[in-house]
């Protein structure tokens, strides 16, 4: 798994996965360099169709076509109503995150680089679970960052024990303690740009495994 291979996955089918019909509830976008977000509602109920509130229904492409140049993300649990701050409805998978180490900024760079062999780091973390026993359903190469998911077999409905949950995955892989919390927690959209390191690097799928699901106390035996 520490190999950087990427596999093409579209982002509806990543949020098929994360946000899958049977959760409920808004989807939430944010753009990266701004404080705009959108939220986003499933047509009728369809896998792979989303339409935002706005008077103009806009789709999610038009959304990340406007803020192209910040980097776009997704929260990873469903939201009660289409304002922020809200509250979780549910959330269908767990995940953690690991900061890349950065270099020295360059006056040539207007971004620091990604240090020489971080990326593999933090991918071969992942593979080295403490029990050997939770391969990831999903890995995302952020650019700055790498984030496991790992999707569950029912959703959990309490921000409490997702956060507990989270907590502990972050222990486990010496994850980002920003990325427990349920409410701040933003996920890069496959495709886009992270804007944040030097040659910002097109967001990417490593690892995509949509039928490995654990019971929802998995992270308690990690």
């Amino acid at each position: 798994m520490a190999e950087t291979q990427t596999t093409t996955i579209t982002r509806e089918e990543l949020l098929d996965v994360v946000i899958p019909a049977s959760a409920g509830g808004f989807l939430r976008f944010v753009a990266g360099g701004s404080t705009a977000d959108q939220f986003y509602r499933r047509v009728n109920g369809v896998n792979g169709r989303w339409r935002a509130l706005d008077p103009e229904h806009s789709s999610i492409g038009d959304f990340v076509v406007a803020h192209v140049h910040e980097g776009v993300f997704f929260s990873p649990v469903s939201w009660s109503r289409p304002t922020w701050p809200g509250v979780m409805v549910s959330s269908a998978v767990v995940w953690a995150s690991i900061r890349l180490g950065l270099g020295p900024q360059r006056r040539e760079q207007p971004r620091p680089p990604v240090l020489d062999g971080e990326r593999e780091r933090a991918i071969a973390s992942f593979a080295n679970s403490p029990t050997r026993g939770w391969p990831l359903t999903a890995l995302i190469d952020q650019g700055d960052s790498v984030v496991g998911i790992w999707r569950l077999q029912r959703e959990l409905t309490d921000a409490d024990e997702l956060r507990a949950a989270l907590q502990t995955l972050a222990r486990a892989f010496g994850g980002d303690p920003a990325m427990t919390d349920p409410r701040e927690a933003l996920i890069a959209i496959p495709g886009t740009r992270c804007v944040t390191v030097a040659h910002a690097p097109t967001v990417s799928v490593v690892v995509w495994e949509p039928s490995r699901t654990y019971p929802v106390d998995f992270s308690r035996r990690v």
